[in-house]
């Protein structure tokens, strides 16, 4: 089986927002296509993540979606605590919310 293909998706929405859930939803999705997903929380989307990286109990429908991503082995991080640039340029795709 080849090599899966890493996406980088970068949610900067309120957590309130109907395209949060979307993008949340399609981060998942792409699971089933055989790619390696980078879900990065920048702006008003880092409010989905406690302080401990675990999701905000004040959103348990958009936690599952965070949770699926982790129990899947996918990274889920805040945009505040890393170096973007660097995570953007190794991937082979990014898809902004």
């Amino acid at each position: 089986m080849p090599k899966a293909k890493h996406v980088v998706v970068i949610l900067r929405r309120e957590p309130q927002h109907p395209r949060t859930a979307q993008a949340l939803r399609s981060a998942v999705g792409y699971l089933t296509a055989n790619l390696r997903v980078t879900l990065v929380l920048g702006g008003p989307a880092e409010a989905l993540l406690a302080p401990g990286l675990a999701p905000s109990p004040a959103l348990p429908t958009l936690g599952r979606h965070l949770r699926t991503l982790q129990a899947l082995g996918q990274q889920v991080v805040l945009a505040s605590a890393i170096e973007l640039e660097a995570v953007v340029a190794a991937a082979d795709a990014v898809i902004a919310w």
